[in-house]
């Protein structure tokens, strides 16, 4: 729980904007826990806050098998981070075979627009709120989404792919000297 990197903040406020929709639709958002027990009090006061327990579950750390099984029991995997480096969690859904909702600071807004493979917002909470109902009725297409999701991963984050891009780059560092 990283509530300021990955806009936890501006990602419950959303469900708040949408609470009624989201309890409509039968939506249960789970978030998985590895963090320090002073950020886990402060989600909880979050959630209390926003009243949001009928509509967000938090759940321990998993790995292995257990996560595994719950990327594949995942709908859509959602990331609403204000910055990423390489974000491991989104490319881990997509190669399961996962629709992604990201907002531009993952990084990966791009990939998945190219490849149609999940939903990119804006970082505030209205615009998230919105892409999430958008994603939703969207449900016909998440089939399609999730195929393509893992065509992203095959096309552009295969081992392959990653080290040919990352011997090119070493030698056109090393033709410069």
């Amino acid at each position: 729980i990283e509530i300021y990197k990955k806009k936890l903040n501006i990602l419950l406020e959303a469900i708040s904007h949408i609470k009624n929709y989201l309890e409509e639709k039968k939506c249960i958002f789970s978030i998985y826990n590895q963090s320090k027990e002073k950020k886990y009090k402060k989600m909880n006061s979050m959630l209390d806050q926003y009243r949001l327990r009928n509509v967000v579950q938090l759940h321990p750390a998993v790995s292995g098998k257990e996560k595994e099984k719950a990327l594949l029991d995942a709908d859509i995997f959602i990331q609403t981070s204000r910055f990423e480096g390489m974000p491991m969690g989104i490319l881990e859904a997509q190669s399961y075979g996962v629709p992604c909702l990201v907002t531009k600071g993952t990084t990966l807004g791009d990939f998945i627009n190219k490849y149609d493979s999940g939903w990119v917002s804006e970082t505030d909470s209205e615009a998230v709120a919105e892409i999430i109902k958008k994603a939703i009725s969207d449900r016909a297409h998440w089939e399609n989404k999730a195929l393509n999701s893992r065509k992203m991963i095959e096309s552009e984050f295969s081992w392959d792919k990653v080290s040919s891009e990352t011997i090119k780059h070493y030698e056109e560092i090393l033709h410069k000297f």
